[in-house]
């Protein structure tokens, strides 16, 4: 399983700002390094039986 290490601050937010859109899951994606792009975190959250949202990646420290 590849991982990353990221700020708990940025994930905290990112995860505030899903759960006050009133998201209910959210799916987390490990994003591989390519060239200068650097790995990273992506999300995509949605409510029950809603419509699926994307949310900005975070990046790897």
């Amino acid at each position: 399983m590849n991982s990353c290490v990221v700020s708990a601050s940025e994930l905290f937010q990112r995860a505030k700002e899903m759960l006050n859109d009133g998201n209910t899951y959210v799916e987390i994606d490990f994003i591989e390094p390519d060239g200068e792009i650097p790995a990273m975190l992506g999300f995509s959250a949605w409510k029950n039986g809603g419509m699926e949202v994307g949310y900005d990646p975070i990046e790897s420290v």
